[in-house]
């Protein structure tokens, strides 16, 4: 069943099957390190999950630290699924990458409303890099289903939105296109101007 549903390359359920909206629940750590994402539609901060899964975090602020983020775009808008981005600049052209990590899933950490997870190829358990969504529905579809293989095994939750979720709802509602092999393409493009770290 799960197997069935069709992924995209570097993106998801090209129809989302679920939107009903649900809190995301309370994991705060306070010693989870913080990041503020500035966009051409203001600006989030997202808590990163360290302690439950340290390896995707710790490769998220690398390319921060090398301004890999700054005026990428969100290559995808699908209105009541995802937000994805974080790979390519402006032209489409696909930012360098770093070398992949393995899909780091933790059975604790769902596609809720406000999650934040890496964006991969479902097939390949070892392809994760720069290119992250953030979840604008409960999508229990993308969880870790089981180990069966590659397509049961989900989508890594590395963080969620602590403030700011009114943006993506913002972003939500642009228009798309289709356009050189991008679906729901943003027709002005959203652009990440600057992801930083808030505190220490």
């Amino acid at each position: 069943m799960f197997a069935r549903i069709c992924f995209l390359s570097l993106a998801l359920l090209a129809n989302p099957c679920f939107t009903q909206v649900l809190a995301l629940p309370n994991i705060n750590n306070a010693k989870n390190p913080k990041v503020e994402i500035n966009t051409s539609h203001e600006k989030n901060v997202l808590e990163l999950f360290s302690d439950k899964t340290p390896a995707s975090v710790n490769n998220f602020p690398a390319y921060i630290q090398s301004d890999h983020y700054n005026n990428s775009i969100n290559s995808r808008v699908a209105k009541d699924f995802i937000i994805q981005g974080g790979a390519q600049d402006a032209n489409l052209l696909k930012n360098p990458q770093r070398n992949p990590l393995a899909r780091e899933v933790s059975p604790v950490l769902k596609n809720r409303r406000g999650a934040v997870a890496a964006a991969q190829q479902l097939s390949d358990n070892n392809c994760a890099t720069s290119n992250f969504f953030f979840n604008l529905v409960d999508s229990p579809q993308l969880d870790f289903q089981s180990n069966i293989s590659p397509l049961n095994q989900g989508f890594a939750v590395l963080a969620k939105i602590i403030d700011g979720i009114e943006v993506i709802d913002k972003i939500r509602k642009v228009a798309t296109t289709d356009k050189r092999g991008f679906s729901t393409l943003s027709t002005t493009p959203v652009v990440i101007r600057l992801i930083t770290r808030v505190g220490k």
